[in-house]
C-alpha cells in the first residue's frame, strides 16, 4: 500500500491500493477470523463483519433514503455498521442479497480506511457535523454498486472505489471464483491467459451468483475483473 498527498481533500493522506493489494487484503482478512470457506460457497459476510471488527450490523430506519448502509468509525477503528432497514425488510433475494453486498462494502470501509480516521481530521462529512473532533465519522454507501462507481455527498470517490473492490473480493474470492467458474473458462493464447468461454458469459454469471449467494450484477464486474472478455481476441 502507498499513500498520496491530496491537497483541499477529506484527508491529508489517502492509501493507494494494488488491485493485487486488494485481493490479499481480503483474503487475509476472512482468513483471519476463520471464514475463508475450503470450496465455493456463500461467505457468512455477517459473521465476518462480527468476528472482524467485534460489532453487530445494526438495521436501521434513520438513514437517509438514497444511503443503503454507513460504517461509523471512533478512535479505536469500526465503531458501528449500519443497514437501512428498508432493505432488509423487502424480504426479496434481490434485496437480501444487497444488503450481503452492503455489509462487504462497509466491510472494505473498515478494511481500507480505518486506520485513517483515527489518524486525521475529517472536515466534511454525509451527515452530522465532522467539524467537532469528539463527533464519530461516517462513511456511507448510496445505490449502485458497480465497481468504479463512487460520487458520494462527502466527495470520497476513491473511498468508495477502496470499498467496492474489498466487497467483491470478500464476496467473490479469487481462487473460489476461479474453481466455481472452471467449467466456463477457456485458455487464450499462448501467455496462459484465460476468459469466459464466447456466449457463456451470463450464464457462468447466473450459476456464480447462485454459489455464492450474490447478485448476478456484481458477479458479472468480477468475472469481468478475473477473466477480461478483451482477451478473446489476443493470439
Amino acid at each position: 500500500m502507498r499513500t498520496r498527498y491530496r491537497p483541499g481533500g477529506q484527508f491529508k493522506e489517502t492509501p493507494f491500493y494494488s488491485k493485487e493489494e486488494f485481493e490479499r487484503l481480503s483474503e487475509d482478512a476472512l482468513r483471519e477470523v476463520g471464514l475463508y470457506p475450503s470450496s465455493p460457497e456463500p461467505i457468512r459476510i455477517e459473521r465476518f463483519i462480527e468476528k472482524k471488527f467485534r460489532v453487530t450490523p445494526d438495521f436501521v430506519d434513520y438513514l437517509p433514503a438514497e444511503v443503503l448502509g454507513a460504517t461509523v468509525f471512533g478512535k479505536e477503528g469500526v465503531a458501528a455498521v449500519l443497514v437501512s432497514r428498508t432493505l432488509a425488510e423487502e424480504a426479496t433475494e434481490s434485496s437480501e442479497r444487497r444488503v450481503r453486498t452492503t455489509l462487504a462494502h462497509e466491510g472494505g470501509h473498515g478494511l481500507c480506511q480505518g486506520h485513517l480516521i483515527a489518524l486525521e481530521e475529517v472536515e466534511q462529512g454525509s451527515f452530522g457535523d465532522w467539524a467537532d473532533p469528539t463527533r464519530p465519522r461516517v462513511l456511507c454507501r448510496a445505490g449502485s454498486v458497480g465497481p468504479g462507481d463512487g460520487q458520494r455527498k462527502y466527495h470520497g470517490a476513491w473511498a468508495e472505489y477502496q470499498a467496492n473492490q474489498v466487497m467483491s473480493c470478500l464476496l467473490l474470492p479469487r481462487k473460489l471464483v476461479r474453481e466455481a467458474a472452471a467449467e466456463f473458462v477457456v485458455p487464450v493464447g499462448s501467455m496462459g491467459l484465460e476468459t469466459v468461454a464466447a456466449g457463456k458469459r451470463d450464464l457462468a454469471a447466473r450459476e456464480l451468483a447462485r454459489v455464492f449467494d450474490v447478485n448476478k450484477v456484481v458477479v458479472t464486474y468480477r468475472l469481468e475483473a478475473l477473466f477480461p472478455e478483451s482477451v478473446q481476441g489476443v493470439l
